[in-house]
């Protein structure tokens, strides 16, 4: 049995370098097409991405090139946490992460969600590390994860909690250990609250508001999330004061699903304080969820599905089997430049990440089989920080509206996926600690 097992394990492994292969071959391409061409979303980000952008100028090459490098570096160090590797095959799987087709799409586009993902990828190695390595690598550690944090928060305000999570995360995964060194756990603790006291200072200076949702933000944006797709159908029941406030502008709303930020949110702080705007978002949001339950769940199951497993849903919404996202205008913007090599770009790219999915589940099984490994305590803490951050961007991303789905947001989650897969191609030992004699021999027969 073990030795089908090392067998079909062989088979697979070959299947996925060779799919991978393709995938970056074709990525490769697209970009020498497309780094000539100017591709903007309007979306500014942060003070410190409209910094970048006002250096770069009209010279938007130098602005791929930094997403470019960082992206690329980024790979590489969170690759090489989670698994040895020899030189080559290092460069093959940093090509994996850089090549995937959302990934590479906001690298070569003036947009903060390249940066974004990539400072939040460094974040999770750095995190990573001090879930499993010794303890005099915790505090270094632990200070990259934090800068990260910093970064991104600057990047995208909504950073200043997301990236908040891996390292909570990884102080909680942590204590057990460091309460037996108390001096690296004020350590520890000392650096995020210096990190997070930094963020909070410079955007007291430059005057960011929005980086901590306050119960207006958090109430819109579960008025969005169930209110905007049936919109012009229950504004009938609504209260009267938001009925005469909004009246002249509803139906512009109901027409795309960023008017809700852009034009019905402005109205509706105009006319009403703060306060009495999120009980009538509540109540507009009560009524909508109670007529159009059934509806409302699927749209958030499709939008989670979407931001954590693009490849296989973006398919579906540039067929228009699915209700309304961002899909359609960011694949009509990586089309321009090279209609014909995108189009085999992104149609290879998510039918083999769907092959990927299956391959590596079979992978999984048969290196189980092979060689049974126990994951270690740091392996499995390490897992569920990935994880747990991970599910954490998508509900953030998922709950802040309707119709707004934007792959690009969810970047780093979705690279998660090839990484997953590039990890069951080496030694499934990477993660965690192999516990038993048997297991240590097998590992040694493998080496």
């Amino acid at each position: 049995m073990k030795k089908a097992a090392g067998h079909i394990s062989v088979i697979l492994k070959g299947i996925l370098c060779i799919g991978f292969s393709i995938r970056i071959i074709l990525g490769i391409i697209w970009m020498c097409f497309n780094f000539t061409h100017l591709q903007e979303f309007g979306q500014t980000g942060g003070i410190l991405y409209r910094g970048l952008r006002g250096l770069a100028g009209e010279n938007f090459g130098l602005l791929y090139s930094l997403q470019l490098v960082t992206a690329y570096f980024a790979a590489d160090r969170f690759l090489r946490k989670i698994y040895p590797t020899d030189s080559f095959s290092r460069v093959w799987g940093n090509l994996v992460l850089l090549t995937f087709p959302m990934a590479m799409q906001c690298h070569l586009a003036v947009s903060p969600y390249s940066l974004t993902g990539s400072l939040l990828l460094l974040e999770l190695s750095a995190t990573v590390a001090v879930v499993r390595e010794k303890s005099e690598d915790i505090v270094r550690e632990y200070a990259l994860a934090g800068f990260c944090w910093l970064i991104l928060a600057l990047l995208l305000p909504e950073y200043f909690l997301l990236g908040a999570v891996p390292l909570l995360l990884a102080l909680l995964f942590r204590l057990p250990r460091l309460l037996k060194q108390l001096r690296k756990l004020m350590h520890t603790i000392l650096l995020f609250l210096a990190f997070g006291g930094m963020i909070v200072g410079i955007h007291a200076l430059t005057g960011e508001t929005d980086y901590l949702p306050n119960k207006e933000i958090i109430s819109f944006s579960l008025f969005g999330r169930t209110v905007w797709p049936t919109i012009w159908h229950d504004n009938s029941e609504w209260p009267q004061e938001v009925k005469v406030a909004t009246a002249d502008s509803l139906w512009e709303v109901s027409l795309y699903a960023d008017n809700m930020q852009r034009i019905f949110r402005p109205l509706m702080q105009e006319r009403f304080s703060e306060g009495q705007a999120s009980e009538y978002y509540l109540q507009m949001a009560e009524i909508s969820l109670k007529k159009h339950t059934v509806p409302i769940v699927r749209q958030i199951g499709g939008d989670v599905l979407g931001y954590s497993v693009t490849p296989l849903i973006l398919p579906m919404q540039l067929r228009g089997e699915t209700y309304a996202s961002y899909s359609g205008r960011n694949y009509e913007l990586m089309f321009t430049r090279s209609p014909m090599v995108t189009k085999w770009y992104v149609n290879y790219s998510c039918w083999w990440f769907g092959v990927m999915l299956v391959i590596a589940a079979f992978l999984a099984a048969a290196e189980q089989t092979e060689y049974p490994v126990k994951p270690g305590q740091s392996g499995i803490g390490a897992v569920l920080l990935c994880l747990i951050t991970a599910g954490t961007v998508v509900a953030v991303y998922t709950l802040r509206g309707a119709g707004v789905m934007d792959y690009k947001c969810t970047v780093a989650v979705n690279l998660l996926w090839p990484a997953a897969a590039l990890l069951l191609m080496r030694r499934k030992v990477a993660l965690g600690s192999v516990e038993g004699k048997d297991s240590e021999d097998a590992e040694k027969k493998r080496i």
